[in-house]
């Protein structure tokens, strides 16, 4: 095979562009952990290397050394319907500091999506180190979560959950044969939720010594509508030396339920456990859990940040595979900057029971960018809402408030999956 040719970019060589071969891959997550600046141990290395598809990976060499890393991984996306659609996942994206500023990240993100499209996949998905960096490659944000905490104390529920069940605690073996399948139920019926390989799965439950940074180890407390059947679960760890103030904080890192009193039950026991003062985690933006509770106010929300970054790679597969609130048509022209034959002029025929969608020459009703048409895509982010900020232009007389219920979803968009 001929080696990629090196080009020049401002007067600079850039460096060649290549899948790595599997012997090549612990070089890869190497040079992955060095760009973030992140510790990697031996273990994690080889844990993160199971979970790359070597075919998928893109590496920027510069002479033999790997400078820039990016891959993606074969996933499923939960849209409006719900329903799947196959989309990549993209991980392991970064550029040592000493060949920043060069293109490296450009030409890796222009051969991924050409990849991705010669797959027959219709999405990209990722989630973003930084949120200045991936609108320009016509990614969106989709998808948002609150990090929220409350003092044990004040974590009194006035509306506890209804339903039965059991609550049963498991070491990893255990939790390995029924995490997995519970979490596959649940994020089926999530929009914006995607799969976890067995890889990612074998990650999560290993739980090394180094990964816990100072922390306890992993709990593992699944719901039990039957003996042996998982509606539901909870992983969390515990930290008895917060910012040196012997305060105890009970970090939720998973909590996944395939009903609301079952998220319920999970919830209150989370604050039920003892010799905690502070429950932290990560949560959709309508976390029922406020509600629920004797005082709403308790729940503090700490930060709210982006989540699931959504790219459509074919815009008629895309749109006609979700599923619309009510029939309507709506005729919308996309430019995409970064990959200008993926754009055009697309007319929506949506409906309840399904949908077409194709490309016309016709005056559109809305006109946006790609990164906008992503942000939109699973109904987490309203046409209106980018529309205000300039984003979205209207050009037929109501176009923006036929957009926004036809695209509407009952719950936010979710991914609660760091890949």
């Amino acid at each position: 095979m001929r080696p990629p040719r090196p080009v020049r970019h401002h007067g600079i060589m850039s460096p060649a562009i290549r899948a790595v071969t599997r012997p090549e891959l612990p070089a890869f997550v190497e040079a992955e952990f060095a760009a973030f600046g992140e510790p990697l141990s031996t273990g994690k290395r080889d844990a993160v290397c199971r979970l790359l598809q070597a075919d998928r990976t893109l590496a920027a060499f510069d002479g033999d050394r790997i400078v820039g890393t990016a891959a993606a991984y074969q996933a499923e996306l939960t849209v409006p319907g719900p329903a799947q659609l196959p989309a990549a996942a993209v991980t392991a994206v970064g550029v040592l500091p000493t060949h920043r500023r060069r293109g490296v990240l450009t030409s890796m993100m222009a051969r991924q999506l050409d990849d991705v499209r010669a797959r027959g996949e219709p999405l990209a998905v990722l989630v973003a180190s930084e949120s200045v960096i991936y609108g320009r490659f016509g990614y969106g944000v989709a998808s948002f979560f609150a990090e929220v905490e409350i003092e044990r104390v004040h974590a009194r529920m006035a509306h506890p959950p209804a339903g039965g069940g059991r609550l049963v605690l498991l070491d990893a073996e255990a939790a390995d044969k029924l995490l997995p399948a519970c979490h596959d139920t649940y994020r089926r019926g999530q929009v914006g939720a995607i799969n976890r390989p067995a890889a990612w799965w074998a990650m999560q439950l290993h739980d090394p010594d180094e990964a816990r940074s100072g922390s306890g180890r992993r709990f593992h407390a699944i719901h039990e509508r039957a003996p042996g059947e998982a509606d539901g679960y909870l992983t969390y760890r515990i930290d008895h030396r917060v910012e040196s103030s012997h305060r105890s904080v009970l970090q939720v890192e998973d909590l996944c339920a395939t009903g609301d009193d079952v998220r319920a039950a999970l919830w209150q026991f989370a604050l039920n456990v003892d010799l905690i003062d502070t429950i932290r985690a990560d949560c959709p933006v309508d976390e029922v859990l406020s509600w629920r509770l004797a005082d709403p106010r308790q729940l503090r929300t700490v930060r709210l940040s982006d989540g699931l970054w959504v790219r459509l790679l074919d815009v008629p597969a895309a749109l006609a595979g979700r599923t619309y609130s009510g029939r309507d048509r709506l005729v919308l022209q996309v430019h995409d900057a970064f990959q200008p034959a993926l754009g055009g002029t697309f007319e929506l025929d949506a409906g309840e029971d399904g949908s077409a969608c194709r490309p016309v020459e016709a005056e559109p009703d809305l006109v946006l960018g790609a990164s906008e048409l992503g942000s939109v895509y699973l109904g987490g982010v309203r046409f209106g809402t980018l529309a205000r900020a300039g984003r979205i232009t209207e050009r037929s007389p109501g176009a923006l408030a036929r957009a926004d219920r036809m695209f509407a979803v009952g719950v936010a968009p979710w991914c609660d999956t760091d890949f």
